[in-house]
């Protein structure tokens, strides 16, 4: 799983759930911009776990001066995590099945 919500994006391992902030950064010699840049901010268990992480990291990184602005952050969080639970998996047509043969099949 690979869901990306504005800067962040949480992605699945083996066993964990990633959450992950996206830095850009430019080159100073030429001025272009480097490849994205992905930093992990923390592992989790659960998918709400992980959203909680990022609402948390959000919370605490926000450079919001009133009760106001923060809660119009979050806000915009919120309707970010809605847009991107609600799109549709992108289907890879290169991507095979894994058929299981039957039983009595050798």
């Amino acid at each position: 799983m690979l869901l990306e919500i504005g800067r962040y994006r949480i992605r699945t391992k083996a066993h964990s759930i990633l959450l992950e902030k996206h830095y850009a950064t430019i080159n100073r010699k030429t001025n272009e911009k480097n490849p994205p840049d992905w930093h992990t901010l923390g592992y989790y268990s659960t998918l709400p776990s992980a959203l909680e992480g990022m609402l948390q990291h959000k919370t605490k990184s926000s450079e919001a001066t009133s009760a106001k602005a923060l809660l119009a952050e979050l806000k915009e969080l919120r309707d970010e995590v809605l847009a991107a639970l609600s799109r549709p998996e992108p289907v890879d047509e290169n991507a095979t099945r894994r058929t299981r043969r039957p039983r009595n099949a050798r």
